[in-house]
């Protein structure tokens, strides 16, 4: 994957290069692309070719690309900190696509500023975020988006709500979702944070016990060996360690 980015972005760059002097739609494309890429390579440069793509695109009045330029330095000011600057840019982008009638696009404008504001403790606007973009892909079909918003949803409601029913319930649908797409990975951290919703929000130790051995299957089939696998076994860890403390667990096993 980090090869194909690459090879991407030089060929963009070489577009870019080709005609430094050029205000046209051509350019303006290659910059945006050569930036919203950069920005999946922590590169520098992604600001700068979207401030010059973010120009071209004025000058020609174009309200689609000036809405993407706007999303990526939104991204970027996000990266660094920036959430005043954040909220600004993706509100103009936002108000821009829903303009165009681009409601995809629009959809993950409102997933990152839902996250602006989760980071910001402003859990109502982030719900509220969330739930207008999972509208917008139910009406599109886009299941990526779907899960990602029960996900999210799941997360928000425990964590910063304290709303573990329903919390569960988003993440095991985001689950059935990230399934069916063939998405392993999360497959596997939605199956964890609902073993972590199950013990720390229901004290359900059966069921965290069975997500977590779930959960700790995929990533082992995935070969992984970071913080969530460590989280998987530290749950599963936990889970037996309290069943065995119980009386009748004791007595099941002495039995």
């Amino acid at each position: 994957m980090q090869w194909h980015l690459s090879e991407g972005r030089t060929f963009l760059e070489q577009a870019v290069a080709a005609s430094p002097q050029a205000a046209s739609r051509l350019r303006a494309k290659a910059l945006s692309f050569a930036a919203h890429l950069a920005l999946y390579q922590n590169d520098t440069r992604a600001e700068a070719r979207a401030v010059e793509g973010l120009a071209l695109y004025q000058q020609l009045a174009d309200q689609t690309g000036t809405a993407y330029c706007l999303h990526v330095l939104g991204i970027c000011a996000m990266w660094r900190g920036e959430y005043d600057q954040t909220r600004a840019l993706l509100e103009q982008s936002a108000a821009l696509y829903r303009v165009r009638g681009n409601m995809y696009r629009l959809g993950w404008s409102l997933v990152l500023q839902g996250v602006m504001d989760q980071a910001q403790g402003a859990y109502v606007e982030a719900r509220a975020h969330y739930e207008e973009a999972l509208t917008l892909f139910r009406d599109l079909g886009i299941v990526e988006g779907i899960a990602m918003m029960h996900f999210r949803l799941g997360l928000l409601l425990f964590y910063c709500q304290g709303d573990a029913l329903t919390a569960r319930s988003f993440l095991e649908e985001a689950s059935r979702l990230l399934r069916e797409e063939g998405n392993t990975a999360g497959v596997a951290a939605s199956l964890l944070r609902s073993a972590e919703v199950a013990l720390l929000g229901q004290g359900d130790l059966a069921a965290t016990c069975i997500l977590a051995e779930e959960a700790l299957g995929v990533f082992r089939e995935l070969s992984y060996k970071g913080a969530w696998l460590r989280r998987c076994l530290c749950w599963r860890g936990c889970r037996l360690a309290r069943a065995t403390t119980q009386p009748h667990a004791v007595a099941m096993k002495t039995s």
